[in-house]
């Protein structure tokens, strides 16, 4: 989904889960990582970590959690200033994605100009509730999905 629907793809950590589990020897994960790095290469897919965890002995749980903070604390979406108005779009959004799971293209300009957004700046705004995990919108005609905009991206 990132590759569909992003132009900036945003950055990805990639994180093995079980690592509790009997299977995952040192020699299987390290096997499994190459393989992963080999069919997902870093900087085509925007990898910046790839990570394995346990959540029952919570083996490299701190170190998630760390990889996830440094790379928050320089990603432009916190640390980029956003208009007021794209905001409150996000919270119409929410309160909209509880009548419906998706709306059109022209119900979501209808929101936007709600929210005090011009028409020409509905492009950016979408982008961002996309890049931001608010909204799941396809921009490719050939998808057959540009007309539609998913609100609950769950």
């Amino acid at each position: 989904q990132i590759k569909s629907t992003s132009r900036d793809m945003s950055p990805v950590l990639l994180v093995g889960t079980h690592l509790d589990d009997k299977q995952c020897t040192d020699d299987y994960v390290d096997h499994v990582m190459r393989q992963l790095k080999i069919r997902f290469p870093p900087k085509e897919w925007n990898i910046f970590d790839y990570l394995t965890v346990s959540s029952v002995t919570e083996t490299n749980i701190k170190n998630l959690i760390k990889s996830l903070k440094t790379k928050a604390m320089t990603h432009n979406m916190i640390t980029q200033q956003v208009p007021h108005s794209w905001v409150f779009l996000d919270r119409l959004v929410h309160k909209q994605r509880l009548k419906s799971s998706l709306i059109t293209m022209n119900e979501f300009h209808k929101l936007c100009s709600d929210a005090g957004i011009p028409v020409d700046e509905s492009e950016g705004v979408t982008s961002f509730l996309r890049d931001v995990g608010s909204i799941i919108h396809f921009e490719d005609e050939k998808s057959g999905l540009k007309d539609i905009v998913i609100l609950d991206p769950k």
